[in-house]
């Protein structure tokens, strides 16, 4: 047995000063097969560090399983590696520095080497007695291990709560992390928080939008997953016990083979050849909105007629209101190429005809999402602002051209396409937030309560995210429809933002809980050459829809 103990005085400093010197933190063991660790690891340090009432005490590193690994597997980390660091090189900025590896045994106060795991059944790691005797008396209260293969129940048992098991998509963890995912071009790669104690536990489990490439997909996976282990591990040390299993299925895992290697690199090589023709060619991704008179119950979309924006621009995000004058008015998203970001307009609807009335709000930074809602005798909107890092809303002052800023909810969000709606004599908001800050808001939805739709008082409800899915993350407008409630949801395929839409009847909603049921979805079959579709809105006989089709635009 090997321990370590590192002078580190500033590993022990918690914020908060002398009224946190009596909290007794969260006592975390790391279990590891070596101290180098990817730079995600790195940062689950750092944020420990700042944490009173939790702390990452031990590091403890256990050799290669004994038997080694095949010639074979080594041969396909090396070629995974490879790839990896190929990728490396074109790696968004976000994402940069991903692959660093750092020493944690530098990080970590204690460190403790153990000897080498044998092989066991169903994917454990059996550990000797000896090795199990020396991790318990650390006296740990969680221990958390990262992987494909587990350990045994003995080991599991070595902490005095639990031991939790972290697993990245069907790989595990790096290297194969979020690569077979990516190589089958599938729209969402999960990640599972386990329960190991002899059986196999789903505590916290969720699904993000995969990525094109497969090192970019890993490293957006680590930074989305690492945010709920965060909040996990501080729900555990708030409580002292770990939560009832989400009941979700235990992921399965894949190997891949060298030829998944080389099938990848020429999907990949193929995808980026035909982006970059697209590019050249100036073919875009253009929104257009079409109109159907009638309700949006069982509608034949195919029946809609399509508007045309004028050029340069496109119009997306609709929602209807129907004027004090008996008008109805379409608020968009307006986007201008030329500035690369958009305001909101509003459009008259004339029959099967859209009559452009004008910019109502215009804001230095991209708005799409009018989102709109009545209050206390006034019109009231809340349009998707996130690059202010506010949810904002503002009121109509003179239907529908005036508008002025009324409230903002949040501060210091990053929060996207934002729902208010009252019920049970309480109001609720519905927000898609992106945590991580990777710029991505397509798949965390978020639940908060309120008295007024105009306050910053806002709860969290207990189970945020309510939903953690590429597939229904991300709202697409709220109708009310003979005293029901149905949430339109985007759904997200590979590559492709708004692939088409889920509607969704709001079963339940309270401070603890959110349910809802699927009840139809919509796919891009109702035009030529759609390729998406992410927005529907109505008023009960005036529907519209958004679209998007490749277009070339000049």
């Amino acid at each position: 047995m090997t321990v370590t103990s590192l002078d580190l005085p500033e590993l022990d400093a918690k914020p908060g000063g002398d009224a946190q010197a009596a909290v007794v933190p969260l006592r975390i063991g790391l279990l590891l097969d070596s101290p180098q660790a990817l730079h995600h690891l790195y940062q689950l340090v750092l944020w420990a560090r700042k944490q009173p009432a939790l702390a990452i005490t031990h590091l403890i590193v256990h050799a290669p399983v004994q038997g080694g690994t095949p010639p074979w597997d080594r041969m396909l980390a090396a070629m995974l590696r490879g790839l990896m660091r190929a990728e490396g090189m074109v790696l968004r900025r976000t994402y940069r520095g991903h692959l660093t590896r750092h020493d944690l045994a530098r990080s970590i106060p204690e460190r403790l080497d153990i000897a080498a795991p044998m092989p066991g059944a169903n994917g454990h790691i059996q550990f000797d007695v000896a090795a199990v005797d020396q991790v318990r008396a650390l006296g740990l209260d969680l221990l958390l291990g990262f992987g494909p293969a587990t350990v045994d129940a003995r080991m599991a048992a070595a902490a005095r709560i639990g031991t939790l098991w972290m697993r990245y998509g069907r790989g595990g963890v790096a290297p194969a992390a979020g690569f077979d995912e990516c190589r089958h071009a599938e729209p969402a790669t999960g990640f599972a928080i386990e329960r190991i104690d002899g059986t196999r536990r789903v505590l916290r489990a969720g699904r993000v939008g995969t990525r094109v490439s497969y090192l970019e997909n890993q490293a957006h996976l680590y930074r989305k997953a690492d945010v709920h282990l965060r909040a996990l591990l501080t729900g555990i040390a708030t409580t002292g016990t770990l939560p009832s299993p989400a009941g979700a299925p235990v992921p399965g895992l894949a190997r891949p083979r060298a030829r998944d290697l080389l099938g990848y690199a020429g999907r990949l090589f193929k995808r980026a050849a035909i982006k970059g023709t697209q590019r050249a060619l100036r073919m875009r991704r253009k929104f257009g909105i079409s109109i159907l008179q009638g309700s949006w119950r069982n509608a034949d979309l195919r029946q809609a007629v399509e508007v045309t924006a004028p050029r340069g621009r496109f119009w997306a995000d609709p929602f209807l209101w129907t004027g004090p004058d008996g008008r109805v008015v379409c608020f968009v998203e307006d986007y201008r190429y030329a500035t690369g970001r958009a305001h909101i307009s509003a459009l008259e609807i004339v029959g099967h005809r859209a009559v452009d009335l004008g910019a109502v709000i215009v804001e230095p930074y991209h708005m799409s999402f009018p989102y709109l809602f009545a209050y206390e005798g006034a019109l009231y909107m809340c349009p998707e602002c996130s690059g202010s890092g506010q949810i904002r809303v503002y009121r109509c002052a003179e239907f529908p051209l005036k508008w002025e800023l009324a409230a903002v909810l949040m501060e210091n969000v990053s929060a996207a396409d934002t729902v208010l709606f009252p019920r049970d004599g309480k109001w609720w908001l519905l927000t898609s937030m992106d945590p991580a800050d990777v710029k991505d808001h397509c798949s965390e939805l978020y639940l908060f309560s309120g008295p007024s739709p105009l306050g910053t008082d806002w709860t969290p409800c207990a189970a945020n995210p309510v939903r953690i899915d590429p597939a229904g993350g991300r709202n697409a407008g709220l109708i009310m429809d003979g005293g029901r409630i149905y949430r339109l949801a985007q759904r997200q395929g590979f590559d492709r933002y708004g692939e088409g839409l889920i509607v969704n009847e709001v079963l339940a909603v309270s401070d603890e809980a959110y349910r809802e049921r699927e009840v139809r979805r919509i796919d891009p079959d109702f035009g030529r050459r759609l390729i998406g579709s992410h927005h529907m809105t109505s008023t009960g006989t005036v529907t519209v829809v958004d679209h998007v089709r490749r277009e070339f635009v000049f």
